[in-house]
């Protein structure tokens, strides 16, 4: 590769995206010899590798009863059932903010929201049916990145689901897009593979930049820009696709909604904390900010 690849380097943890403009034009496909694997930028090429069965996650298949019980638990009539519970966290955890009207909106609603929904959502599976969950245990932190939107470039927007909170499905499904939290998943090669001219041998382990694939400009129009009206041509890759679909998606999706239902009705002068300087948390998978600080 002609440009050192460091996914862990804080320069790029704070803003990704140029180099994934680079990658997709240059190096769509390419082994990265300092990380030892395969990395994939181009939306055609990461949905290849999601949807083949050939590339499996931590070297194993789902086992399909697995997949079933998972399915089962995550049906949209469970989530209709769960939905009040999953109103009343977040209201209970509104009602906590404090009175001064300022804090941490990572610790004080996007790290334990998912987690009280999350116990109550998966209590009754076996641990072999909750471990293929932990992949996705970040995807709705996309409350603490997308607020940080919101709240801040993008404060119009913030304002337009305050007025009409029937916008609000549109706006995730833009944020998850645009800055979703998921930055990328790992898969093994099981047999020797092509991926876009290149051939992968098996045993490989390829990351897909699914944060690049999801502003792949030949899918979006203007992928750069933040748009919760667009027509997507086809859907973003956050959740995954094909056998690796995220069978938690509707649980995410459901409690993302909530939370945003509920933050802008209450909260509705919401708005950053000025002056503050937001770090991420290092981490080759998510990205998500340390600490987001708020005044209400």
């Amino acid at each position: 590769m002609s440009t050192a690849y460091e996914p862990l380097n804080s320069q790029h943890i704070a803003n990704p995206y140029p180099l994934f403009v680079h990658l997709r034009a240059s190096e769509p496909v390419f082994f990265s010899e300092e990380n030892g694997y395969w990395v994939v930028s181009r939306y055609e090429h990461v949905a290849q590798v999601l949807r083949d069965p050939i590339f499996v996650a931590r070297s194993h298949h789902l086992d399909p009863q697995v997949r079933k019980a998972l399915q089962a638990t995550f049906s949209p009539r469970r989530m209709i059932k769960l939905e009040p519970l999953v109103r009343d966290f977040a209201n209970r955890l509104i009602d906590g903010f404090p009175r001064h009207g300022y804090g941490d909106f990572v610790q004080l609603f996007a790290d334990p929201f998912p987690a009280m929904v999350m116990r109550v959502a998966i209590g009754t599976l076996s641990p072999e049916e909750q471990e293929p969950l932990a992949e996705f245990d970040m995807t709705v932190n996309v409350l603490a990145l997308g607020l940080r939107s919101l709240l801040g470039e993008r404060r119009r927007h913030w304002i337009g689901v305050v007025n009409d909170p029937a916008t609000i499905p549109s706006v995730i499904e833009e944020l998850l897009r645009y800055e979703g939290p998921m930055m990328s998943l790992f898969r093994y090669a099981t047999e020797d593979v092509e991926i876009g001219g290149h051939l992968v041998p098996a045993g490989a382990k390829v990351q897909l930049l699914l944060a690049a694939a999801n502003r792949d400009e030949a899918v979006y129009h203007c992928p750069e820009s933040f748009d919760p009206s667009r027509q997507m041509p086809s859907v973003h890759l956050s959740l995954g696709a094909g056998q690796h679909f995220c069978v938690g998606a509707p649980l995410a999706r459901m409690q993302t909604r909530v939370a945003l239902e509920q933050l802008t009705s209450r909260l509705p002068g919401l708005r950053l904390a000025p002056g503050q300087e937001i770090t991420f948390r290092p981490d080759l998978r998510t990205r998500v900010p340390a600490r987001l600080m708020v005044e209400w």
